[in-house]
C-alpha cells in the first residue's frame, strides 16, 4: 500500500546502492519470458576483481547474454563501454530493435551498472546515464516497490 506496487504479474526488481566508496547490487529471484514467470536466481553479475556489478532487466535472454560475455564487460573502462559491449552482443544474437519515441533503436533489455565510483542506468537503447547522487537506484517493472520501501 502506498508503494506503487499495483502491477499484477511477473516483475523484475534490480537495486543498486553506493555508499562511502562501496557498491552493492541485488535483485528478486524471478524473471519473465513472455507471459511465463520463471524462477531464475539472481539477475546480476559481480566482477571477480570487485569493481563492477551489472544488474539485468527485461527478457531472460539479456541476462543470459550478459553472463556469457561478462569477462569482456568487466574488462571495460567505463559503464558506457559496458553498455556498448552489451548492445553489440545482443545485436549479434539477433536482438530485434524497435524505434522508440526519440527514433533510436530500442531493445527491451537494460539494467544497472554499479561500481564504487557511481551507479548508471542502462536504458532500452543501451545508453548509460549517471544516476544523480549515485546513492540508490532501482530498475525493472517492480522498481516502484523498491523505491517505496527505501
Amino acid at each position: 500500500m502506498g508503494h506503487g506496487c499495483s502491477r499484477v504479474g511477473p516483475m523484475t526488481i534490480i537495486c543498486a546502492l553506493n555508499d562511502r566508496g562501496a557498491a552493492w547490487i541485488g535483485s528478486d529471484t524471478r524473471t519473465s519470458q513472455g507471459t511465463n514467470a520463471l524462477q531464475f536466481g539472481h539477475k546480476w553479475l559481480l566482477d571477480p576483481d570487485g569493481y563492477w556489478a551489472i544488474g539485468c532487466v527485461g527478457p531472460a535472454r539479456g541476462a543470459y547474454l550478459a553472463e556469457l560475455n561478462q569477462l569482456d564487460m568487466f574488462g571495460a573502462g567505463s559503464a558506457h563501454e559496458i553498455a556498448h559491449i552489451w548492445r553489440e552482443v545482443v545485436a549479434e544474437d539477433g536482438g530485434v530493435a524497435s524505434r522508440n519515441e526519440s527514433q533510436t533503436d530500442a531493445i527491451d533489455i537494460g539494467g544497472i551498472v554499479a561500481s564504487p565510483d557511481g551507479i548508471w542506468l542502462i536504458g532500452p537503447d543501451f545508453a548509460a546515464f549517471t544516476v544523480p547522487n549515485g546513492r540508490f537506484c532501482a530498475e525493472g517493472a517492480g522498481a516502484a516497490c523498491a523505491y517505496g520501501a527505501a
